[in-house]
C-alpha cells in the first residue's frame, strides 16, 4: 500500500477548521489506512509526506535524509505532517 493523500492548502477554512482537517486528513487517516494494512495483512505500507514532515527548509548543500535532526515545524500544515 502506498499512501499518498495529503491535505496541503485550503484557504477558504478558518485557522481553527485548517488545524482540524490537516490533522485529520494528514495524521488520522494515515494511521488508519495503517492499522487496516495490518489487520490485513498487507506486507508494505509506504507513507510519503512533503518536505515539512521533517524540516521548514533545506540547503541545496544540506539534503534531508533518515538520519537528519528535526525540530517540531511551526505551521499547522507543518505539524500534522511530522
Amino acid at each position: 500500500m502506498i499512501n499518498l493523500a495529503g491535505l496541503a492548502h485550503n484557504p477558504r477554512i478558518s485557522a481553527k477548521e485548517a488545524e482540524r482537517s490537516y490533522l485529520e486528513t494528514n495524521a488520522l487517516v494515515p494511521q488508519r489506512l495503517a492499522q487496516a494494512c495490518i489487520d490485513s495483512q498487507v506486507s508494505k505500507f509506504i507513507q510519503l509526506s512533503s518536505v515539512k514532515a521533517v524540516a521548514e527548509t533545506s540547503l541545496e548543500s544540506q539534503p534531508l535524509n533518515e538520519p537528519t535532526q528535526t525540530t517540531p515545524p511551526k505551521s499547522i500544515y507543518g505539524n500534522s505532517k511530522w
